[in-house]
């Protein structure tokens, strides 16, 4: 029922209407602190940047601990191989927890523009890598919450944190299918990696993975996406010619 709930939040922009049962949520809390505590966690970069960087003291307490639940959830599912044992059923249980803690964020702390971003990028990387099911709509709902939030935060990040900023553009490009959209981030993807003179994947990769990225194989569409969106062709042109040939 929470999924299916959350699922209907993403693709309206809504907050998630039913309350989680207070047992359900201990029970969950409990047995994924109790999962950390007995498993820890191999040392990874993987969202480094959000607890290291000199913006990083900025965070809300309550955004910074949902982004540490988010880095051990994304750290989990981009390695899991086997998704049908008892360490899944937890790590599914607090992915819903978490998710509709991103959900509620707003609520439980005022967010600057910035952080706002940075929630929604969440969402996005969740739809998109994380949730069974491809949930294109979803994020495109997400996506027109974010462009207000990005338009009055855009300067800030570029000049404090160009490389949160060229990973929020990413995450949002690769996730969205929409068309609508490709050719203004696109535009600003090429801008970013310019500043920050990422001339390649290779080059783009490590900025992407100590924010929450994870390049899964060398087919992974990420790397079609960076081609197309880094290309000065318009986008969606590279796309067509390759689909004919």
């Amino acid at each position: 029922m929470y999924s299916a709930e959350i699922v209907g939040a993403l693709a309206n922009n809504l907050s998630p209407s039913f309350s989680m049962a207070s047992k359900w949520e201990n029970e969950v809390k409990k047995e994924f602190e109790t999962y950390l505590r007995v498993n820890g966690w191999p040392p990874s970069s993987l969202g480094s940047r959000f607890f290291s960087s000199p913006w990083s003291k900025d965070i809300p307490p309550p955004l910074l601990d949902t982004l540490r639940s988010f880095q051990h959830l994304i750290a989990y599912y981009e390695s899991a191989s086997d998704i049908e044992n008892e360490d899944s059923r937890i790590k599914n249980n607090y992915l819903i927890f978490a998710t509709r803690r991103l959900f509620h964020l707003p609520m439980e702390c005022p967010l600057s523009p910035s952080h706002e971003t940075i929630r929604l990028a969440i969402l996005a990387y969740c739809s998109s890598r994380i949730w069974s099911t491809p949930l294109s709509p979803c994020v495109d709902t997400i996506m027109k919450a974010l462009r207000p939030a990005l338009a009055q935060s855009f300067n800030k990040l570029q000049n404090t944190a160009p490389d949160l900023l060229f990973w929020i553009l990413f995450i949002f490009g690769f996730s969205t299918q929409n068309m609508q959209y490709q050719p203004w981030i696109a535009t600003h993807i090429r801008q970013s990696a310019k500043s920050l003179k990422l001339e390649s994947w290779n080059d783009a990769l490590p900025v992407l993975e100590v924010f929450f990225f994870v390049c899964r194989s060398p087919q992974d569409p990420a790397i079609s996406y960076w081609t197309s969106a880094i290309s000065s062709e318009p986008f969606g042109v590279q796309k067509q010619v390759q689909n004919r040939t």
